[in-house]
């Protein structure tokens, strides 16, 4: 915006507005003021000006609201993450579901690395600054997991107790360790 612009809008146009404001409540009160046989000139006037200052007031206020919102610095939202497929098939493959776990497949192989190894599938561990997750991003895999029936409250009614892993969620975590994604074949102890 220029200088000439912020003039005209700033200014100009709502001290324009203020003054009719002003003229029109003054010369309703005015008229108003003469049936009950006031000084129509000066309750006209006294009103006039209260509106008036009252119309500007109110007009400088959302100028600098609407300058405010013109300056505020644009919010950067953040994408959600990207979501790993999977494919849990049942019935000897004639049954399936398509369940997106909102989580990157590297922190998924890392989860399913740790898990692997032993780490308990805990807020605590999974986050805050040795976790490879945020609260929300454990929290969003978490919750997806419970309501797919990968994950389990340890006790029903006691969330402080934490989830563990249904059968199908163990398959799933072996599935995307790393063990699993890079060796060509399965190693089979005898």
């Amino acid at each position: 915006m220029d200088a000439r612009s912020n003039l005209v809008d700033g200014v100009i146009i709502p001290a324009l507005q203020a003054g009719i404001t002003a003229g029109l409540a003054g010369l309703a009160a005015g008229s108003v003021a003469g049936w009950f046989e006031l000084s129509g000139m000066q309750t006209g006037l006294t009103v006039g000006a209260l509106a008036g200052l009252t119309s500007w007031l109110n007009y400088r206020a959302r100028w600098a609201l609407a300058l405010d919102e013109m300056h505020k610095p644009a919010a950067v939202e953040t994408p959600p993450p990207a979501a790993v497929r999977v494919v849990l098939t049942q019935d000897e493959g004639r049954r399936g579901d398509y369940i997106d776990l909102p989580v990157e497949g590297d922190k998924l192989r890392a989860l399913s690395d740790g898990l692997q190894a032993g780490r308990t599938f805990s807020q605590a561990v999974w986050t805050g600054n040795n976790g490879i997750f945020t609260r929300s991003e454990f929290e969003m895999l978490r919750a997806e997991l419970l309501r797919r029936g990968l994950a389990k409250w340890r006790k029903e009614g006691a969330p402080g107790q934490g989830v563990e892993l249904t059968a199908p969620g163990r398959a799933v975590i072996r599935r995307f360790s790393s063990e699993a994604n890079h060796s060509p074949t399965p190693s089979i102890n005898k």
